[in-house]
């Protein structure tokens, strides 16, 4: 990739965040849904973790993490898709969901801020010691 092309895109991205950002804060759903679609295509994962990002701040949270687990259950997600899984867990308390993260799910990524941040939030529900790592990974996902 260019530098042209990079410029491209990071101004692209700017743009599709900044219109991303004003639909959900005037909750304009239908017409976000138009713009993910745009971004990135109707069936990519990358396109179902942000419908997710939707169905959690259009207040059907329980669903938002319900589907993101799915997911990850299946084999077919993104990086995004665990970050969501263990914030969405976390801000729910839902310690089902942080033993599937935890204990079941092993990631296909070998990227580990979200297993530092998936551990934080199983020991933080389970009432179990976290270290500095897993604070710090925490304040940066959250």
């Amino acid at each position: 990739m260019t530098v042209e092309d990079e410029d491209d895109y990071v101004a692209k991205l700017d743009t599709f965040l900044e219109k991303k950002g004003k639909l959900i804060r005037e909750k304009r759903f239908e017409e976000l849904s138009s713009l993910l679609d745009d971004m990135y295509g109707k069936d990519s994962d990358q396109r179902h973790a942000r419908e997710c990002e939707i169905t959690w701040e259009k207040g059907d949270r329980e669903r938002a993490l319900d589907e993101i687990i799915s997911r990850l259950e299946g084999g077919s997600y993104t990086v995004s898709h665990i970050i969501m899984a263990a914030r969405y867990t976390f801000v729910l308390k839902r310690i089902d969901a942080a033993d599937f993260l935890k204990l079941r799910f092993k990631s296909k990524f070998d990227e580990e801020s979200s297993q530092l941040f998936i551990e934080y939030v199983y020991n933080s529900l389970r009432n179990l010691p976290t270290d500095s790592d897993m604070n710090n990974v925490a304040k940066m996902m959250m």
